[in-house]
């Protein structure tokens, strides 16, 4: 997204039980712990204790790149033009869709579908543009895909219209662009943490648990008000 990060279990039980139930506090106790999933994704496997991360990709942050929009705008003209029998909106997310932020240099995108199981029998569609399928990935509702191998370029999380990977995404990117201050402070958090991570993903996304479980409390709240 794809995108683990550590979660202290306290957190998840305190913020769902005082601001979710039903099915949307299913939800969250899936996004809370990995809403890297999209700021910073990478390849990953579950076991019952923790999250353990298997990559064999360059953890590379670098500073803002102003070709950025350019690229996510020629790759949501090449996805419409391959879903162009569906009605899907199509946004640009994640810290590449930050003005300033520095990130990983992949294009993070959005689609918004009213029925997500529609693009299972397109697969191919995407197979066309360069994207590996990979189902839900880990996150319940979802299909993601990605582009690029070992060299990832793009990623797409695509969510059924009204679910709640939308609204967390959303309001996780609306937030940072209006507080550049924290966006300041979470870029540079993620480039001292891709400089002394030694190349251990695990470890580059544990050095940003404290600002995500933080803020993204902070940007559904912000977000709702």
């Amino acid at each position: 997204m794809s995108l683990p990060l550590l979660v202290s279990g306290s957190y998840q039980k305190n913020y769902v039980a005082h601001r979710l139930a039903g099915t949307q506090t299913r939800q969250l106790c899936h996004f809370v712990g990995i809403l890297a999933a999209v700021f910073e994704p990478q390849s990953w496997g579950v076991s019952s204790q923790r999250f353990t991360i298997v990559s064999s990709r360059k953890i590379e942050v670098v500073d803002y790149d102003t070709d950025w929009p350019h690229s996510f705008e020629s790759e949501k003209l090449a996805l419409e033009k391959a879903l162009y029998d569906t009605e899907v909106k199509i946004e640009h997310i994640g810290s590449t869709s930050i003005p300033n932020l520095a990130a990983k240099p992949i294009i993070d995108i959005l689609i918004e579908i009213d029925k997500v199981e529609r693009l299972d029998v397109k697969a191919d569609r995407f197979c066309n543009l360069g994207y590996e399928v990979k189902g839900e990935n880990g996150i319940p509702g979802r299909r993601y895909y990605q582009k690029g191998g070992n060299n990832r370029t793009h990623h797409i999380h695509a969510f059924q219209s009204g679910s709640f990977g939308l609204l967390r995404h959303r309001a996780f990117k609306e937030y940072l662009q209006a507080h550049p201050l924290i966006a300041r402070e979470y870029a540079s958090i993620k480039k001292q943490a891709a400089l002394s991570c030694n190349k251990d993903t695990e470890r580059y996304i544990s050095m940003k648990n404290d600002f995500i479980v933080k803020h993204e409390k902070l940007a559904l709240d912000w977000y709702g008000s």
